[in-house]
């Protein structure tokens, strides 16, 4: 939490979607064990994607936790014989959006989080121990005033989607469809009593 103007202000987007991608990393690589002394070499599929430097930075620190002697990027300059642990991730999603505007409470909206990726782990000796999507969502409420505070436009996966529907789309699109359709009932009943 973060205090502005003596008080308490929620979470930032970007703080929002580094827990979930910790959480996510860390669930992921549960399956893991024994790392101990071992070397990991890190792959990412789409290395310029946005949020791939989340991933990494969660698996950096989850091979420090557990004993990783030496931790590698898989690029053009790693010796194909250093052997170790292997890991290839790929981001699918990560995003923050603004639900209904001001429709909770007075001066409040709902965030809606959600991050998804793709994670293959293989030992040294190439036997893959899993490779699976990995997704998990979050919603809370916030103020609309801090929406902007709370944004981050440096990177767009942190940048917030706001989902208001206007005046027209709410109460005149609707009005304009019930009297088309009552419009074309009353046309069909008319013609079909003559």
């Amino acid at each position: 939490m973060t205090f502005i103007h003596g008080r308490e202000q929620g979470q930032s987007n970007l703080q929002v979607i580094e827990q979930l991608t910790a959480d996510l990393v860390q669930t992921a690589l549960k399956a893991l064990d024994n790392t101990e002394g071992q070397a990991l070499i890190l792959r990412s599929s789409v290395p310029a994607k946005g949020g791939v430097w989340l991933i990494e930075k969660q698996i950096v620190a989850w091979a420090r936790e557990n004993g990783i002697t030496a931790v590698f990027q898989a690029d053009s300059l790693v010796n194909p014989h250093v052997q170790g642990l292997r890991i290839e991730y790929l981001p699918i999603e990560m995003k923050v959006s603004y639900q209904g505007g001001d429709t909770l409470a007075e001066g409040r909206t709902a965030r809606s989080a959600s991050v998804a990726f793709y994670m293959k782990a293989t030992t040294a000796d190439h036997r893959i121990v899993f490779a699976e999507q990995f997704a998990k969502s979050k919603t809370d409420t916030i103020r609309t005033s801090e929406m902007q505070q709370l944004d981050n436009s440096l990177f767009a996966f942190a940048h917030a989607e706001k989902n208001r529907r206007s005046f027209f789309s709410t109460i005149v699109e609707p009005l304009i469809i019930t009297i088309a359709t009552g419009g074309v009932i009353y046309i069909f009943y008319t013609f079909r009593s003559k």
